[in-house]
């Protein structure tokens, strides 16, 4: 199935397919949905993306996006580190659930604890970008304290130029 819809020059939605292709993507899924169910994570996964981009077995959109957004949470509690970055990357963007920086960054903490490298780089860059942005708040603070130094010194000698 998916190796029919990379040798399309068209979009996903556009790609079509023949009757017996559909029938044995049906039973592919109804396997792929039985070893999910049985908490095969990978599987889960997979069924997931294809309820995400309505293309399961569930005709019904919004059913479709809520049991794929359910799968990807029970495979990331295994812990799965794959659904736990594909979890915080629905988070961070809003896809399937309400947009929540913090359950984003959460996930994406989680997957790089249980070893996702591309996670792991993500938040390593996320940590310097906030050691940068104190960095960067702890000199403006600096710079006001000393323009009120300053300030403070001329008011000083102008008064002491008035008084002597």
């Amino acid at each position: 199935f998916e190796q029919h819809i990379a040798k399309q020059d068209k979009p996903r939605a556009q790609v079509v397919f023949s009757a017996a292709h559909q029938d044995a993507r049906k039973k592919a899924l109804v396997q792929l949905q039985r070893a999910a169910d049985a908490g095969h994570t990978g599987a889960m996964l997979r069924l997931a993306m294809y309820e995400l981009l309505d293309e399961g077995l569930n005709e019904d959109s919004a059913a479709a996006n809520a049991a794929g957004v359910t799968r990807v949470k029970a495979a990331a509690d295994k812990p799965d580190p794959r659904a736990q970055r594909f979890l915080s990357r629905l988070y961070y963007q809003g896809l399937g659930v309400t947009q929540d920086v913090n359950q984003g960054r959460y996930w994406l903490e989680q997957a790089a604890k249980n070893g996702h490298t591309e996670a792991a780089a993500l938040v390593a860059q996320w940590q310097q970008a906030e050691s940068l942005m104190a960095t960067k708040r702890q000199e403006q603070s600096s710079v006001k304290r000393y323009q009120l130094l300053i300030g403070c010194v001329v008011v000083m000698a102008l008064l002491l130029i008035i008084f002597v």
